[in-house]
């Protein structure tokens, strides 16, 4: 294969894009983020929450063969907490609205995990009662699915916008790829809000909650892929920084804010 490496740029209408991108890149690796700092940390596992699977030339054309494209979930610990990030995918179709169950898992060969989320946790100690908050980066099924089944104890956060977006969801649309168990204002199953608190900016984010309150452990308001999108920032006990980034850099198009145009440039390193 060759080592020139045809990159996907996007080129926002009238503007010369080449020059933008390049002074990022550039200002990107010259500056050094404060982030807050402090001494508190979390406890962070990795847990498998399914995955796509697609040919190859989707992702890098030309190329034959299969990928695989993961879709992670964590599980977070501090001072008692027990906090889930995300859930991924589930081989139970119940979980799904009918039309995202029709539509999209048979077209995007979605996998679920060989182990549920609840059993990857048992085998931590953890049990589906222990959670007491599930934080949805955002509501895509992918990510987000019922839980009050499962983990009768946790409440869920969905981010800022996000309610707006997808009410009144699937039990009064029958179009819609939002839950109504979440969205539905009348007859919603779900126990769940939308992130409050006192948002502030940390590193390059404008708005950042600082979840525990110790430093440890930030919610990052990251707009770009639907409303609420949210990433975080997890801090371990040997000082470095986790992003749990879901699906902040998820395509191209989450960049674009009106018509784009795609070029590509061959030999960008």
């Amino acid at each position: 294969m060759s080592r020139q490496l045809g990159w996907d740029v996007i080129r926002y209408i009238g503007t010369s894009f080449l020059d933008t991108y390049q002074d990022f890149i550039l200002e990107m690796s010259t500056a050094k983020l404060e982030l807050p700092h402090t001494d508190a940390f979390v406890q962070l596992s990795l847990l498998d929450g399914g995955s796509f699977v697609a040919d190859l030339s989707r992702m890098h054309a030309g190329q034959t063969g299969t990928f695989r494209m993961y879709n992670w979930a964590f599980y977070i610990s501090h001072q008692g907490r027990h906090v889930l990030w995300d859930l991924g995918l589930d081989q139970d179709r119940s979980y799904y609205t009918p039309l995202v169950d029709k539509l999209f898992l048979d077209n995007i060969n979605h996998v679920g995990p060989s182990r549920t989320i609840v059993q990857q946790l048992s085998e931590r100690g953890i049990s589906a009662r222990d959670i007491d908050t599930v934080l949805f980066s955002h509501a895509h099924f992918d990510h987000s699915r019922p839980i009050s089944d499962v983990f009768p104890n946790a409440r869920a956060y969905f981010g800022p916008g996000t309610r707006a977006a997808c009410e009144p969801g699937h039990m009064k649309d029958a179009n819609s790829q939002w839950d109504g168990r979440f969205f539905d204002p009348e007859d919603s199953t779900e126990d769940w809000d939308e992130l409050q608190g006192h948002w502030k900016p940390f590193g390059s984010f404008e708005k950042a909650l600082d979840y525990f309150g110790d430093g440890s452990f930030w919610v990052l308001d990251a707009p770009g892929h639907m409303a609420g999108n949210l990433a975080a920032a997890a801090r371990l006990q040997c000082g470095e920084w986790v992003l749990l980034g879901s699906d902040c850099c998820h395509s191209r198009y989450d960049y674009a804010i009106d018509s784009l145009s795609v070029l590509t440039c061959q030999g960008l390193a």
